[in-house]
């Protein structure tokens, strides 16, 4: 699925155009423009959203999925032609196809149509390659399979890491804004005639971290020249404990990515170079830019996957997955990526139960600061008579 760039005219004069579509054929007739019209017409390779549907929300994998298996139902049965009927039954795609139902006529193609309604790029891209091939069948149910999988990945334990982090992030922000809220009965307590007020060493870092608080400019450099050090630095810190666990989860999911994309165009014959777009989402602006250079200098697939954006496990398998033929690079990509889902469940455990530990510290750090810093002190203060 590519993103084309076309400017036309017609009597009312000159007009500009972003249609997503396989190929330049199908862009001219989504738009129903006369090739004579078109004054110019480019291919973008970066990354796109769709077309007509540019900024609309895509459908979820699970309603793909649903509407692919009704398709291919449809298809065993000889009754493709009942394609519209399928998406007035799902409310989703029936309101998509209400505001682009001039891609939808019976004269377009299926990929076409699911282009029109925002679905997966590789899954159109590799629907597309059957149907010029005569193995739409195939090329249904392998784009099936792949939604499956991503389904799969989508549901994988990483909601647990979201809340591990989530707790981490609220426990600190907590740490460090505690103190300013505790700094007002504190020095109320301490500047109050007649009253001696013992301090302790957790009553200075109380208002130690408040003083720091107070510089909300500073604070916000501050973490903003962190932020920049661990992204600058990411690749020496990859080899410390935690940044070792995320860079390798990163990488596995990234692997996961790349295969569930890969998949669906090795089998239908798609050359990956026609596909940047679909990689480009898949492996990130950077990665892929990478990917695609070395690929064009001359490196072979197998070399490239060994590189350290992704997992060893598909550094190992790479010269096999290469070399496969069709229906053992299924069954490889199959294992592989069940591998790769489990390698993901340990590291995302792990990353968890690092970020609960975090959180729990700092947590106990803020409990520790309140009741020596303020309770402590407030209990032990003396009154002179």
């Amino acid at each position: 699925m590519f993103e084309w760039r076309i400017r036309y005219c017609d009597v009312r004069g000159v007009h500009r155009a972003v249609i997503a579509a396989p190929d330049q054929a199908s862009a001219l007739r989504i738009l129903q423009v006369p090739p004579s019209c078109v004054l110019d017409i480019r291919r973008h390779l970066g990354l796109h959203l769709g077309g007509k549907l540019l900024r609309a929300r895509p459908p979820s994998l699970k309603l793909q999925l649903l509407l692919l298996t009704r398709v291919a139902a449809l298809l065993a049965s000889g009754e493709i032609s009942q394609f519209n009927k399928v998406l007035q039954s799902l409310p989703t795609f029936r309101r998509l196809s209400a505001k682009h139902s001039d891609a939808l006529r019976d004269d377009f193609s299926l990929s076409e149509k699911l282009a029109a309604l925002h679905c997966a790029d590789e899954v159109v891209i590799g629907i597309a390659a059957g149907e010029k091939t005569g193995t739409l069948p195939v090329a249904l149910q392998n784009a099936i399979e792949h939604l499956k999988q991503s389904i799969e990945l989508q549901e994988s334990n990483s909601g647990t890491l979201f809340l591990g982090a989530i707790l981490f992030v609220v426990s600190l922000a907590v740490f460090f804004t505690l103190p300013s809220f505790l700094q007002e009965p504190l020095h109320m307590l301490m500047t109050t005639k007649g009253i001696t007020v013992q301090t302790t060493p957790a009553t200075t870092l109380l208002l130690a971290i408040n003083s720091v608080t107070d510089h909300t400019v500073l604070l916000l450099l501050g973490l903003a020249a962190l932020v920049f050090s661990l992204w600058f630095f990411r690749q020496r810190l990859s080899k410390w404990p935690p940044f070792h666990l995320i860079w390798h989860w990163q990488a596995i999911r990234r692997s996961l990515r790349f295969l569930g994309a890969w998949r669906p165009l090795r089998l239908a014959n798609v050359p990956l170079a026609t596909c940047i777009p679909v990689f480009t989402r898949a492996l990130g602006a950077a990665h892929a830019d990478a990917f695609f250079r070395r690929l064009q200098s001359g490196e072979s697939l197998s070399t490239i996957l060994k590189a350290d954006c992704f997992s060893p496990t598909l550094a190992m398998s790479s010269r096999g997955l290469v070399e496969a033929d069709n229906k053992t690079f299924s069954k490889m990509v199959g294992v592989l990526m069940a591998v790769l889902m489990e390698e993901q469940r340990v590291m995302s455990k792990r990353l968890s139960a690092f970020f609960y530990a975090a959180g729990i510290v700092f947590t106990i750090g803020v409990v520790l600061m309140v009741t020596f810093g303020l309770i402590f002190p407030i209990l032990g203060a003396t009154v002179a008579l």
